[in-house]
């Protein structure tokens, strides 16, 4: 391999445009000075090379953008398949196959370009000092300074498709289709070449104890040694062109041409395997919570979970062999050979999609004020994003006036638990889009017997004094949780010697306290809701139970008689706080009552999801979830109406009640108070006011009921649907005219 030393006059002889007037293709040329600083890996910078970090993990800090509003278009000569890179000062490198290297400005105009002899699909990585580091076709590794002047080029044997990655001491790592891995110092020098057994388009990924991953055509893995001797090698069924991503604990995942997508563990032995419908050439992608996206060219997205489980899959319109990105909310950002550039939620629903000219295979990039900047083969860069979206900086960015609105700075804060806890304020994140805490937690101290949580674990005085047991009392009713105590040697503040709380949510349930009838609540802490109390059957001489009808998720009673169906509705009165998710456990007395279905109320059309499931005889199961907007803050209406066949059973006569019960708050719902119900058993026949028959005055008394403005007697629903409305009037008189009614 032939290495020439180019004097600076001659590199002084070159166009930052890239005209290489005087230069041979056939050599190798270096530009080694004694004034360069050996880099140390990648630059600080929202985006620094594909994949984001060299571990390839497509996470970023900073939220991406929301909608597919454009912010501008730049036009190049040729494929944009390369993806963009972004320096510390927000320049974005992207190469193009009209041979040139593109620097754009954030605003997308021409910084400037370099011109190379061949096409460049490969994608810039970033050193730490600046340089920029790309493949070309014309069998060159390029490193350009941040004015876009040559500083060095190493010539290898065929193209060099795969993009650049660059280890913490400022090697440079390189595939090329002449088969060869290439590690090269930051002046263009080779540490070691390995040949492997075919082309390489896999662009290589590190580890944290510096191992060099990389995919070879021949369908292997490598793993190398920094020293660049084989660490190990696990052999796929077909090509592995697909880059390298490592999760957190070391597992390396990979796609292969043959339909799977691989996690490998650190010592190279199979981890686990997932079989998807066509090739992946894609390159994964780790979510802050393990979960590795990638896509197929069987037209599908795929989350699949860190044990290898399918967690969802999304399908769209064409290949996908993008590499996805991921925004620090969560949110997907990948290309698509349809065209399209995509934004799929973490549940895998689509949030926006926008199409570009040709297909997407460029992974996009992530700026620091969420831009998201992606090339598509109609040789255009995009940006996507909002024009002057305020960030947490002290600065008044979208130029309203107001500095950092929308952000809680200055508000009191604390940071640490037990001694070590310290008040502080919020202050605005380094990345902007979001507040800290700036205390800083006290340091832990020996603990001694003292009634304070001196060593800052949790625990007060444990292990150093004869201590006793304190339960926590929540609600401040002088009872505490059984299940939540501590042991200290004197009572700590908001606990209890007490354990005999059967309720700390609610002070107004606790051991001594009275029963109220059919609230859904053991007040007493004795026997449940029914305890001794009447009103809550089965009782008899047709008394009706007690309603307690204050709760914000709320059962209405009703009365049927032996082989009715009645509807029992379940509604929010005036919610608390937004629903987007709920889920809780009706029990009723299965000797009485036959579950046989629902109905579901306004609230709930909207759900994504709604299920009620009877588990068990006299219990079911409800719950459900919506990805889009759910019930506002304030909201009053009807969740579901249950249906229930009377059966009879032990007792079940006439006059008779039997309770609902909410049991098991679970989700969002957990903030609202609740109330149970009673189904009474009653022959209705329209006769409210036990004169003997239907009248027109039995009408009226239902329509006074349905304002409000009178007393509601027994069988006032008489269409038993749940409620009293001025249908059950109308119900009555007809009775009354001898037409027929609900009452037949």
């Amino acid at each position: 391999m032939k290495k020439v030393l180019i004097s600076s006059i001659v590199f002084g002889l070159m166009a930052i445009s890239g005209s290489f007037a005087g230069f041979s293709k056939a050599f190798t040329v270096h530009y080694a000075s004694a004034s360069f600083s050996k880099a140390d890996g990648l630059a600080d910078s929202a985006w620094p090379c594909i994949g984001h970090d060299a571990r390839h993990t497509g996470q970023s800090p900073y939220v991406g953008t929301q909608t597919d509003d454009l912010k501008w278009i730049y036009q190049t000569g040729g494929w944009v398949s390369s993806s963009a890179a972004i320096g510390a000062d927000g320049t974005i490198y992207v190469g193009s196959d009209d041979n040139n290297v593109y620097a754009l400005n954030p605003d997308g105009s021409l910084k400037w370009s370099f011109q190379t002899w061949g096409h460049v699909s490969s994608s810039p990585a970033i050193g730490a000092d600046g340089t920029i580091y790309v493949g070309s076709a014309d069998y060159n590794i390029y490193a350009l300074n941040p004015d876009g002047r040559l500083k060095w080029i190493y010539q290898t044997e065929y193209y060099v498709n795969s993009s650049p990655a660059i280890g913490v001491d400022g090697t440079i790592y390189a595939g090329g289709i002449d088969g060869n891995i290439y590690a090269l110092d930051p002046y263009g020098n080779p540490e070691w070449i390995y040949q492997t057994g075919s082309c390489i388009v896999s662009t290589p990924a590190i580890g944290l104890d510096g191992t060099v991953y990389v995919g070879s055509d021949d369908g292997e893995v490598y793993a190398f040694n920094p020293d660049g001797s084989l660490k190990w090698k696990y052999e796929a069924l077909d090509s592995v062109n697909s880059s390298p991503a490592i999760g957190a604990d070391g597992t390396i995942y990979v796609g292969s041409y043959d339909n799977n997508v691989y996690a490998l563990n650190p010592n190279g032995s199979l981890k686990w395997k997932y079989q998807t419908g066509d090739f992946v050439g894609s390159s994964p992608a780790i979510g802050l919570d393990g979960t590795v996206y990638i896509g197929s060219d069987d037209y599908n997205v795929y989350a699949l979970n860190p044990n290898g489980t399918l967690k969802w899959s999304c399908q769209i319109g064409g290949t996908v062999q993008s590499a996805p990105a991921i925004g620090a909310d969560g949110t997907i950002y990948v290309g698509s050979g349809d065209k399209n550039v995509y934004a799929l939620n973490p549940n895998g629903g689509l949030e926006w999609s926008y199409q570009t000219g040709k297909a997407v295979y460029s992974s996009p990039a992530i700026g620091t004020d969420g831009t998201i900047y992606v090339g598509s083969c109609d040789g255009k860069v995009y940006a996507f994003g909002i024009e002057d979206r305020e960030i947490c900086d002290e600065k008044d960015n979208d130029g309203d006036g107001e500095i950092d609105e929308g952000f809680d700075v200055g508000k009191p804060c604390t940071s640490g638990i037990g001694a070590c806890r310290r008040i502080g304020k919020m202050v605005c994140r380094l990345d902007g889009m979001g507040t800290v805490c700036d205390a800083n937690p006290g340091q832990p101290q020996t603990e001694v017997c003292d009634g304070q949580d001196n060593d800052c674990d949790g625990q007060i005085d444990e292990g150093v004094c004869i201590s006793h047991s304190y339960y926590r009392d929540a609600d401040s009713d002088g009872y505490g949780n059984p299940a939540e105590s501590v042991k200290a040697n004197a009572t700590p503040a908001g606990y209890v010697p007490d354990n005999t709380d059967c309720d700390d949510t609610d002070k107004n349930v606790h051991p001594g306290a009275s029963e109220i009838s059919c609230n859904g609540k053991d007040d007493d802490c004795l026997n449940g809701d029914r305890g001794n109390t009447p009103g809550c059957g089965p009782i008899t001489g047709g008394e009706k139970c007690t309603e307690a009808d204050s709760g914000e998720l709320d059962i209405v009673g009703v009365q049927g008689k032996t082989g009715d169906e009645v509807r029992i509705p379940i509604r929010i009165k005036s919610a608390p706080n937004e629903v987007t998710a709920l889920g809780c456990k009706v029990t009723y007395d299965a000797t009485v009552l036959e579950y046989s279905g629902f109905e579901l109320g306004d609230l709930m059309k909207s759900f994504t999801i709604f299920g009620v499931n009877p588990t068990s005889p006299g219990w079911l199961m409800l719950g459900g979830m919506t990805s889009d907007e759910g019930i506002s803050k304030g909201t009053s209406g009807y969740l579901v109406y249950l249906k229930f066949i009377v059966q009879g059973g032990q007792g079940g006569q006439e006059g008779e009640c039997f309770p609902f019960q909410l049991e098991d708050m679970e989700d969002h719902i957990a903030h609202f108070s609740k109330t149970g119900a009673c189904l009474c058993i009653h022959d209705c026949t329209g006769d409210l006011n036990g004169d003997g028959k239907a009248t027109p005055l039995d009408s009226l008394i239902a329509f006074k009921c349905y304002l409000g403005s009178d007393t509601c007697f027994d069988c006032t629903d008489v269409n038993k649907d749940g409620e009293v409305t001025p249908i059950d009037a109308f119900c009555i008189f007809k009775k009354y005219l001898g037409q027929p009614s609900c009452l037949d």
